[in-house]
């Protein structure tokens, strides 16, 4: 157990000082309450795949090739009395983003308001000092927000050292942690660049001659996107394509696009203690035993599950598109899943997630505005996003077959694309 949680420290969430202290079941279980609690766990806690309890922003010692990927925190700042109104007025605005300017590092970020004392910064990031580095280049508008909130460091955000010790003082602990991906922010954007590149390519070199086919495969080879992506497998050095630019948080304002959902629901007193063994089980289940049903969904990209306030579960993801697809997936694929962590709220449809219109009312009911969200890649799905990172993997074990000088150049791109044809789609 020790080993699988490797992303954690002496200085996680739950243990650093000051960060918001969350109750835990007790430890002392019966060998029939444990049992039970591991049969629930790999039951619904499969859900959530690359999961850590209280995940820490901070990353282990030693890095290490299983330690890369997105992470996660959850902050919870104390809105200052009578400023709750001014404070919603200032998101509501349309031409506001806080997040305008450029920063690296960072996959999706999301400001929102649960009730009038409790303002949420949530952020996936690759590293924890990029996400303190998004908030200082962003200060004008990260000021704008976080001066109605308590304690807020009198620098701003451009004191990052401040900003540090404010963000870990209102930590709150994420229990579960899902990400539908391993792949750091760079490698993302230079998978996706690549994939327009090469069908570029294709499309630049269809029925070309032989002589004209070397000299642009040639040119492909030095796609800045793919050498990026031999440095990365390396993991040795920063690359110098697309990834090595800063970039802009977009806001999400398409239905066509990635969009985020929140939800807080409150959980029944007599089902919180199963809930949260479910949660920590749900740990063990999912790193140690591998159980991993969400990957079986074709819109999710993140998700993370915290208890706050006591008894509340609060529960946010970034997904494709849709809500009503969004909901009928949970509902076909993972209902069992669904209904052993949301079935312990109040509220909650007695048939469970499978009566699609009672439980996508259920989650209207209990969703909370996303106020301000940004992503890097709002335009691109989860399935574009696999699909170029499996092309990039292709391409470079391609890359390191076929030089522009290989006899039968032509005929290798045919079944390469004969091959990988679902990539390209």
């Amino acid at each position: 157990m020790a080993d699988a949680l490797d992303d954690r420290d002496d200085d996680s969430p739950s243990s650093a000082p000051g960060a918001v202290a969350e109750p835990v079941a007790d430890p002392a279980w019966s060998r029939r309450g444990f049992g039970r609690g591991l049969v629930g766990a790999t039951i619904t806690s499969g859900l959530f795949a690359g999961c850590r309890p209280c995940f820490s922003p901070w990353p282990p010692r030693e890095q290490s090739r299983r330690a890369r990927g997105p992470r996660t925190f959850t902050m919870r700042a104390q809105i200052l009395p009578g400023q709750d109104r001014a404070l919603q007025c200032l998101l509501d605005d349309p031409g506001f983003n806080p997040f305008k300017t450029p920063a690296n590092g960072i996959h999706y970020a999301r400001l929102f308001i649960t009730d009038p004392t409790s303002l949420y910064f949530m952020v996936i990031y690759d590293d924890y000092w990029s996400a303190i580095h998004l908030l200082g280049r962003n200060a004008e508008g990260i000021d704008a927000v976080f001066g109605h909130c308590a304690g807020y460091p009198a620098g701003g955000a451009a004191d990052a050292h401040a900003l540090d010790g404010y963000v870990r003082e209102n930590l709150v602990c994420v229990e579960l942690f899902y990400r539908a991906y391993d792949n750091t922010q760079a490698e993302v954007r230079d998978a996706l660049a690549l994939r327009e590149h090469f069908l570029r390519f294709l499309r630049l070199t269809d029925g070309v001659g032989d002589a004209e086919l070397r000299r642009a495969w040639a040119a492909f080879l030095q796609d800045p996107n793919l050498l990026n992506h031999d440095r990365s497998d390396g993991n040795d050095a920063p690359g110098k394509g697309s990834s090595g630019e800063d970039m802009v948080l977009l806001p999400a304002n398409s239905p066509d696009r990635v969009n985020p959902f929140t939800l807080v629901a409150r959980v029944e007193e007599s089902a919180l203690p199963g809930l949260r063994r479910k949660l920590e089980l749900g740990t063990f289940a999912t790193i140690d035993l591998g159980m991993r049903p969400l990957k079986n969904l074709p819109t999710l990209h993140f998700a993370r599950v915290s208890i706050i306030n006591g008894n509340q579960m609060l529960f946010a993801s970034v997904y494709d598109g849709d809500f009503i697809q969004y909901v009928e997936d949970f509902s076909s694929r993972i209902a069992k899943q669904m209904d052993a962590v949301f079935g312990a709220s109040v509220g909650y449809p007695l048939a469970g997630s499978r009566d699609v219109f009672a439980f996508k009312d259920f989650l209207r009911a209990h969703q909370v505005p996303t106020s301000a969200f940004g992503g890097g890649y709002l335009s691109h799905s989860l399935l574009q996003i696999k699909s170029s990172l499996a092309l990039t993997r292709a391409l470079a074990r391609f890359e390191r077959r076929g030089d522009s000088t290989h006899p039968r150049l032509a005929a290798k791109l045919r079944r390469f694309l004969h091959d990988n044809q679902n990539l390209l789609t």
